[in-house]
């Protein structure tokens, strides 16, 4: 893990401003290969929770963009893994808080322009073993994951700079938080619909270059390895943690492996 002064993840270059999201992908990455992330969830949360319900990206540093700091620009992304953090740190008053928020905000993360409504499955599972009960609702909100999974497949992806439609690219590999959210899927209350999600998701998306050049047979492992290449300044340290469990637990193609 390529860590800062704070001790937590971010970019080579040192941009902290997705330190948030990258947290809750090395503690879900951890624990997916039998590794308690219950210690650095809980270090990392000391410094990313704010309190009442509300997270930063990252504590910030002199001369950092502002957003890094301020709990407003928190998006979907980063909230989605906010929920993994507080879980795997087993921290039930940050996880309510934060699940009470959302709820205030009627689903909208806090820039208000983020909905999880295609990520509610996430939120009752980071939930377990109080949601047990609503369980029988994550058959409705896994077909929502099961279409945000068809989407993935398609030609094209909605660009959020634009507000609209564009190709898809072999370049497009920003798969961490379908990663996580199939692993939450895997280890609490899976569903049938859950199960389909994720070996279509693998089987179906359009190979990245992390498939095609890399030579990565599976194909959520390959855009991971090739979003987190060090030349795009990224940490294929993650990419690698994550490797054994979709391999394992994802469609994989018969390839050469990449070393």
């Amino acid at each position: 893990m390529f860590k800062d002064e704070n001790g937590l993840p971010v970019a080579l270059d040192m941009d902290g401003g997705d330190t948030l999201q990258r947290t809750g992908a090395w503690c879900a990455g951890y624990e997916s290969q039998g590794i308690s992330a219950k210690p650095f969830a809980r270090f990392a949360l000391r410094q990313l929770y704010v309190g009442g319900g509300e997270w930063r990206r990252h504590p910030g540093r002199a001369g950092a963009a502002e957003f890094w700091s301020d709990p407003k620009w928190i998006s979907r992304d980063q909230l989605l893994n906010a929920f993994i953090v507080a879980r795997l740190a087993s921290a039930w008053r940050p996880l309510i808080a934060t699940a009470l928020k959302l709820s205030l905000r009627l689903g909208f993360a806090p820039n208000w322009k983020d909905h999880l409504l295609g990520q509610s499955s996430l939120v009752i599972r980071c939930l377990y073993p109080l949601t047990l009960p609503l369980w029988p609702m994550l058959l409705l909100t896994d077909l929502l994951m099961l279409i945000g999974v068809l989407f993935d497949a398609a030609p094209f992806r909605w660009k959020h700079e634009t507000m609209r439609f564009v190709p898809r690219t072999a370049d497009d590999s920003d798969c961490d938080n379908a990663v996580v959210q199939h692993f939450i899927a895997w280890r609490w209350m899976p569903t049938p619909i859950s199960l389909i999600a994720r070996y279509f998701h693998s089987w179906a998306m359009p190979e990245t270059l992390g498939t095609s050049t890399l030579g990565v047979g599976n194909k959520l492992s390959g855009a991971m390895f090739w979003k987190h290449r060090p030349e795009a300044n990224g940490d294929q340290d993650l990419a690698k943690l994550w490797r054994p469990w979709l391999e394992e637990f994802t469609w994989t193609r018969k390839a050469p492996r990449f070393k």
